[in-house]
């Protein structure tokens, strides 16, 4: 050990303070001496003497052990963090009392039992060496409180085929270590968190995670079932729901998780039903629902089960409907059809007048109106807490105009706009102004329809020759309609037929009046199918395959190729400048229709040789009615 001592002086009777020069000693002898210097100087401080003051200092630069601790009790296990804080050092050593001994700069130990231990920390330089104590107290946890490991994980699959990848996740709750066992032979095959499984062969896999800390150790079971890809594919059934229960009207999200299903189809426990894969359903009674869902693929059936809980809405809580109603036109002319939307909220029950007479209780009805007038048309919502109502005015108009316009095509003083899904098969003619009589299927779709951005209306129903309409808006319209209607004879708005063999006449009516101009839309397509059955039985030559558009008084041939098809269907695209009466049209093959000149030309070779043959017979009577004349003026002549 090295120091350095100074001496200082102090007067009584004026405080002054000289500081000597020092001496530096770095031996054993250093303490004793320090002992008989000081010695002195405690004394005479007790008898009030001036004696001069010698301070003992280590010199500084050499080695000071020091260290500090995060915690130095807590409830075990017990996790210890020391910093080092030493100076001047080049090694360390730390005993910790419980067998280990780390070299580390700032060590974290862990202590697993109770119990008191002392904490060494030695440090070094060349010519030094320093320690530091430091005790840390690790309490035993009352029973109710101590924290037993929890063991539990998850896969990323329940079932699979041989050969398929497993993978496993341990959720981590407590556990300072972890066995996984996959084979059930009680043996641990990995300790990994996250572990990967091969299934080697079918069966039942079963997955066995043990979690162990310093409290004590759990368990959980879980199987993987195997299958071999000779076996037949066996359908699971299996959904989530987003809630399972609250208060009335609540709102559920199902989530269909079935596994090697073709079909599926639910039933809600409320008399409602679907067939869509992620239904959403809203129970607006309160009461226990036991929802069903039931899948199937070629080897059978299989269901799952789950109860939805709904609440009653206490008094001050009760949901009132609020009324409030949409259509898609206000005005138009007879006869005006009109699809009316429910925006109403919280409700149940719906009744609509359409004030001419009519009512309904659907939510979303279409209403025809055949006469000239204005309308009050009156909703009435309600639920279990009460009812409301709205109203809105549709006015009518007694005039039809069937003047083409504007690239929009034919147009009529009625709104071709409607809303549906498809009601194919329907002979009605919704609010086209072609007569009723002449419809014989109709289909309707609906899109909504953004400025800048591209609109399709596909035809679900197949009850049409149309597959889709499409084009690109200039125009923010939002939901708008497309109507096709195929037609038993060619429209009644047209003159006149297209060239060619009539395959079939339809109409194709988008949005409202005026909607479908060159102002509103661009690149206008219509896909339409053709039954190969017509094509073979009329011998059409398939290139010459055409749509035909009515506009400005007569027929035009639109550009027209295929895109596919099948065995049943070709299928054709069209570019077209807007919608309108069409007709789809082909030529006959050049070999079908040489054949019907050449049985023209023989009718008209026979016809020419009939008439040339009554032609030679006037004139050989001509010639013998001459030649029998010139003979009796000869006669006559030789007799004078």
């Amino acid at each position: 050990m090295c120091i350095k001592i100074f001496i200082k002086n102090y007067n009584q009777d004026k405080i002054r303070k000289k500081e000597m020069r020092y001496t530096k000693f770095c031996s054993p002898i250093a303490f004793v001496f320090v002992f008989i210097l000081l010695s002195p100087v405690a004394l005479a401080s007790s008898m009030d003497s001036e004696f001069p003051q010698i301070i003992v200092q280590k010199q500084s630069g050499f080695t000071t052990a020091d260290l500090s601790a995060r915690v130095t009790n807590g409830n075990h296990p017990f996790s210890e963090q020391f910093a080092n804080i030493s100076q001047n050092i080049t090694r360390r050593n730390r005993n910790f009392e419980d067998g280990n001994t780390p070299i580390d700069q700032n060590p974290n130990p862990f202590y697993s039992t109770k119990g008191n231990y002392a904490v060494n920390l030695t440090v070094n330089d060349e010519k030094d060496t320093e320690s530091k104590n430091l005790e840390t107290s690790v309490n035993k946890v009352p029973n109710k409180d101590q924290v037993l490991p929890v063991a539990n994980f998850v896969s990323n699959v329940s079932s699979g085929y041989t050969s398929r990848s497993v993978l496993s996740k341990d959720l981590l709750e407590n556990a300072t270590l972890r066995d996984w066992d996959f084979n059930n032979d009680e043996t641990a095959d990995s300790s990994d968190q996250r572990p990967v499984y091969l299934s080697p062969t079918p069966g039942n896999d079963i997955f066995n995670l043990t979690e162990r800390n310093g409290i004590g150790t759990n368990s959980k079971r879980s199987a993987i079932t195997v299958f071999n890809p000779a076996d037949p594919v066996f359908h699971i059934a299996n959904f989530h729901a987003n809630v399972t229960s609250g208060k009335a009207p609540l709102s559920v999200q199902f989530t269909d998780l079935s596994q090697n299903v073709t079909g599926r189809s639910w039933n809600f426990g409320d008399g409602n039903s679907s067939i869509e894969q992620n239904p959403k359903h809203t129970y607006f009674a309160t009461g226990n629902y036991t929802v069903n869902l039931t899948v199937n693929n070629d080897n059978g059936t299989n269901s799952k089960i789950l109860e939805i809980i709904v609440h009653e809405v206490p008094n001050n809580d009760k949901i009132l409907p609020v009324a409030n109603i949409a259509s898609n036109v206000t005005s138009g002319y007879a006869p005006l059809s009109v699809l009316f939307t429910d925006l109403s909220q919280n409700a149940i029950i719906w009744n609509w007048n359409f004030g001419d007479g009519a009512t309904s209780t659907e939510q979303n009805p279409m209403h025809t109106y055949p006469a000239e007038g204005t309308y009050t048309v009156n909703l009435e919502v309600s639920n279990a807490n009460g009812t409301a109502s709205k109203t809105v005015t549709i006015t009518v108009y007694n005039h039809i105009n069937t003047e083409s316009s504007g690239g929009g095509g034919i147009t009529s003083g009625s709104s071709h706009s409607s809303v549906g899904t498809g009601l194919g098969g329907d002979s009605g003619t919704g609010d086209s102004p072609e007569p009723k009589s002449n419809v014989l299927t109709k289909e309707i779709s609906q899109a909504l329809i953004k400025s800048g951005k591209p609109a399709k209306f596909d035809f679900i129903k197949n009850t049409t020759s149309v597959i889709y309409v499409s084009f690109d808006s200039k125009k923010t319209t939002g939901k708008t309609t497309n109507i096709i209607e195929m037609l038993k004879e060619k429209s009644t708005l047209v003159s006149g037929l297209p060239s060619g063999e009539i395959y079939k006449y339809l109409n194709i009516w988008v949005g409202d009046k005026g909607f479908a101009i060159p102002n509103n839309i661009e690149n206008p397509i219509v896909c339409f199918k053709v039954e190969k059955s017509w094509i073979q039985d009329k011998n059409i030559n398939q290139s010459s395959i055409v749509l035909n558009r009515y506009s400005d008084n007569k027929w035009n041939q639109l550009p027209t190729s295929l895109s596919g098809k099948d065995d049943r269907y070709l299928y054709f695209i069209t570019k077209t400048p807007g919608f309108s009466p069409f007709a789809i049209t082909g030529m006959m093959t050049a070999e079908e229709s040489m054949t019907g000149k050449q049985k023209s030309e023989q009718k008209g070779s026979t016809s020419t040789s009939g008439k040339g043959g009554n032609n030679m017979s006037v004139l050989g009577m001509i010639c013998l009615i001459a030649c029998l004349l010139a003979i009796f003026l000869y006669k006559i002549n030789q007799k004078e």
